[in-house]
């Protein structure tokens, strides 16, 4: 079943419990490839999951809507673990588009070739009916400057956020939005910390005597 995030948006991704290392972390309990539905004059499905997941996604779907209502389909990014289903996506729904950032253009044209996608950039934005849609760029930690160029520009934007719904892992709702944000800034910032760590392993102690001179130093 479809997971009920507001009056409008469901929660209609998949559930990948046997993964144990996602990018150099542990996920002891797996991860999630989160999809959004949006229900508008325009249905719109924000990502798919990993291919071998996209029954269930269609699963969830069918459980609000049926596939093929879907008008519009937003890929985030283009890695296969959202992207994976997206040509199975187009060929079962038939949506009238598909969005995605310039880089995102043009790497799901280097997978799928054929696939058709219209662009979209920052300070696009895009009308579902009720709901309106804004685009906004986003890079990760080799070029975490850009993140914090990003949050620069939010208060401009005048968002009222209510929730952070990330691809991966669990949604954030209600108080706390400013304290997600802020840790988003400060692991962008890179700043190094005063401490370090002393990793040593002792049988008898002796070595932990050692560990906790090199400490007190």
């Amino acid at each position: 079943q479809a997971f009920k995030v507001t009056d409008k948006v469901y929660w209609v991704g998949a559930i990948d419990w046997d993964l144990r290392n996602f990018h150099g972390y542990a996920t002891d309990l797996g991860t999630t490839y989160n999809a959004f539905l949006i229900l508008d004059e325009k249905v719109t499905l924000i990502d798919t999951v990993k291919a071998p997941f996209f029954d269930e996604m269609v699963g969830r779907i069918s459980s609000v809507i049926s596939p093929d209502k879907i008008d519009y389909i937003i890929s985030n990014h283009s890695e296969m673990d959202h992207s994976g289903s997206l040509p199975k996506a187009y060929s079962l729904m038939k949506p009238e588009k598909i969005f995605a950032s310039p880089m995102g253009e043009k790497n799901l044209k280097a997978h799928f070739h054929d696939l058709p996608v219209d662009v979209v950039k920052t300070g696009d934005s895009l009308s579902l009916g009720d709901s309106t849609l804004h685009f906004i760029a986003n890079i990760l930690l080799l070029y975490s400057s850009k993140i914090l160029d990003l949050l620069k520009s939010l208060p401009g934007l005048n968002l009222d956020i209510k929730i952070v719904a990330p691809d991966h892992g669990p949604m954030w709702k209600g108080d706390g939005i400013g304290y997600i944000l802020d840790l988003y800034r400060q692991f962008a910032e890179q700043k190094p910390s005063l401490k370090g760590v002393v990793i040593y392993d002792t049988m008898w102690h002796s070595t932990e005597l050692m560990a906790r001179s090199i400490l007190d130093g």
